[in-house]
């Protein structure tokens, strides 16, 4: 296509207040120079109303993306990207020409992240323009223009991805996850442990010249802050690559956020609290987790690291089976529920049956984003059923960790162990949408396929025997 046109209509009226006679000629002749120029305006104003209509019929756009040979970008199957079924339109005038422009976000089961593609209309011609871009965004994502530069606004998570259009031929990503606003990460949600970024985003040349302070503070687990990095990244634009080049200053003498938690860790001085062993065969296993972890503020150093390795040790033993293949017999399913199956292990403990018990367990491969890939066989295994049983384990042996480096660990996950009883979709998803290989427990095996195939990817999925028996 030939470069755009543009129009600057600038409209001007100069008053002559005391002017001599002769001045009568000139100002007739500019006050017909302004009336002309209003027509003129007047005139644009509806074909630019009429271009707005154009690209408001987004079918008509649809259709065009997807027969146009302007359109170079390819999906993640290597073919021409077209407008899938699931799509998003965003308006707004990303060329600078005054009319609507519309950026479409489109997505399918085997495409996710795509090229946003951009449409135009051509001011003098009856015409869409495709503007090709790698430029990627997903479903939810926004976005507005400044200037040439064209900005993903992600509200969830606080950052700005910024491409920049190169005189409406190409639409070039300049830089990705540029933080605003103040976030809080949780370290240990049982004990309301945490960090906090606040990012001040300040502009000094539009989006060519900007810089954003981040100020990091952890939150200990008395409320009390202690600030640990404090860093300016300041951008400036690149005409020439289209990119940001990116100065970092600090503002502090960082400190380890690891070293942090480990510092200020709350450890008590009592010697006389009961053991594990104490509390698990005068009780039972629920019973010693809770003990725990209603005094662990309380324990001395030592004998909180006793309890915590005879814990350790214990559970260990008791899902020590699962690292090996357990083998079924006289499996029995009936409407969903497995009424009965026969299991190659030693017999759990009774003491244990309200935390530990053997489940039958499907997952979604990780390569796969398709509920057919579940393994619908499943198998047999051992795992912790009981989902605040879980969250207090996970704190256990997050305290273990701190207790005995002195420092923050990063993943002290339990993988396989219920973090969520499903009830309904939406439920089950708010809770585990943003955990790391989360595992949920059904209650009958139809349940399975009430999850769609976005919300279960990487997910385990258990369901425990109405009766086990063992061989």
């Amino acid at each position: 296509m030939k470069p755009k046109k543009y129009l600057l209509i600038v409209f001007s009226l100069i008053l002559l207040i005391g002017c001599s006679s002769q001045s009568t000629e000139r100002e007739a002749e500019l006050k017909a120079d302004v009336k002309k120029q209003v027509q003129i305006a007047q005139e644009l104003k509806g074909s630019l109303q009429i271009k707005d209509e154009d690209i408001l019929d987004i079918e008509a756009v649809i259709q065009f993306v997807n027969d146009t040979d302007m359109n170079q970008m390819i999906d993640q199957q290597g073919e021409k990207l077209k407008v899938f079924k699931n799509y998003e339109a965003h308006y707004f005038d990303f060329t600078g020409e005054g009319n609507k422009d519309v950026a479409i976000v489109t997505w399918d089961e085997d495409n996710t992240y795509m090229p946003v593609i951009f449409v135009t209309t051509d001011i003098w011609e009856d015409e869409y323009y495709l503007i090709n871009s790698d430029f990627r965004g997903n479903e939810g994502d926004e976005f507005f223009s400044e200037g040439s530069f064209i900005i993903k606004d992600d509200k969830k998570n606080k950052f700005y991805d910024i491409a920049y259009n190169n005189g409406n031929e190409f639409i070039q990503m300049a830089t990705r996850y540029v933080s605003y606003g103040y976030t809080e990460q949780t370290i240990q949600p049982e004990i309301s442990i945490c960090y906090t970024v606040d990012n001040n985003f300040e502009k000094i040349d539009s989006f060519y010249d900007f810089a954003v302070r981040s100020i990091f503070t952890y939150c200990d687990e008395d409320g009390n802050n202690h600030q640990y990095d404090d860093i300016t990244h300041t951008f400036t634009f690149n005409e020439q690559d289209c990119e940001y080049n990116v100065v970092e200053t600090y503002n502090m003498e960082s400190i380890s956020l690891e070293k942090l938690v480990g510092e200020n860790f709350i450890v008590g001085k009592d010697d006389s609290l009961k053991t594990f062993e104490n509390m698990y065969y005068g009780n039972d296993l629920e019973t010693a987790i809770n003990y725990y972890y209603n005094n662990r503020r309380d324990f001395s150093k030592e004998a909180r690291i006793q309890y915590l390795e005879d814990f350790e040790e214990f559970t260990n033993g008791i899902t020590n089976e699962s690292n090996y293949e357990i083998f079924n017999k006289d499996e029995i399913i009936q409407d969903g529920v497995i009424s009965s199956v026969s299991i190659s292990v030693e017999p759990l403990p009774e003491k244990v049956s309200s935390v530990f018990s053997v489940v039958k367990q499907y997952f979604v491969p990780d390569e796969s984003l398709h509920t057919q890939y579940i393994l619908k066989d499943g198998f047999y295994t051992i795992t912790c059923i009981n989902s605040e049983m879980t969250k207090k384990i996970e704190l256990m042996k997050y305290d273990r960790e701190v207790l005995v480096t002195g420092k923050h660990a990063y993943w002290t996950g339990t993988v396989g162990y219920v973090d969520s009883d499903f009830i309904n979709h939406e439920q089950v998803v708010s809770e585990i949408k943003n955990m790391t290989y989360p595992t949920v427990l059904i209650e009958n095996l139809s349940q399975i396929d009430e999850v769609r195939f976005q919300d279960i990817w990487k997910t385990n999925i258990v369901i425990v025997p109405e009766k086990i028996t063992y061989y």
